[in-house]
């Protein structure tokens, strides 16, 4: 577990998940590891995963467990999971429905979820996967709304693809 915490440090994400994996194995109650591990596969950008993995771990523990402090950590991770797996779903829908295209306040929506998702990473986690992931649905996002259709100002739309240049830089 303490390598896993060594490995999520130094961004090498898959070996963090293994090492985690390995110490849960071994003790399925070390909480430290369930976290880590849960971590870990969010950081890969490894939703189905982890929530499948963090379900396991929930239905495996008694309810009195669940509320004890020791876990909750472990549970603020699989709550975040299941949130940010929510939401992306939610975004990816909006992004591949062109009819939504004509809509600025839809691409605003999904910008500012990215935003508050991103503020959930550390610096280090927004080089991972899921870092990745969510850079990369902001710029769809900002360059969402059709020009003309939409009904956002040139200047606007000029502002956003000036933000969506930003990201990937």
């Amino acid at each position: 577990s303490n390598r896993a915490a060594a490995s999520l440090m130094l961004k090498e994400w898959e070996c963090a998940t293994q090492d985690a994996m390995e110490a849960v194995r071994q003790d399925p109650s070390n909480v430290k590891a369930c976290e880590r591990c849960a971590r870990s596969l969010l950081l890969q950008n490894r939703l189905p995963e982890a929530m499948k993995f963090c379900q396991a771990r929930m239905h495996g523990l008694t309810p009195e467990q669940r509320e004890t402090s020791e876990w909750k950590p472990f549970a603020t991770t699989a709550q975040r999971i299941a949130a940010h797996a929510s939401i992306l779903h939610q975004m990816e829908q909006i992004l591949a429905d062109s009819a939504k295209a004509q809509e600025e306040s839809e691409a605003a929506r999904i910008v500012h979820g990215v935003i508050d998702m991103e503020r959930q990473l550390s610096e280090t986690e927004r080089t991972s996967p899921l870092g990745e992931r969510l850079a990369f649905t902001k710029v769809r996002a900002l360059l969402f709304p059709e020009p003309g259709a939409s009904g956002q100002p040139p200047e606007a739309r000029e502002r956003w693809a000036r933000d969506a240049l930003g990201e990937v830089e």
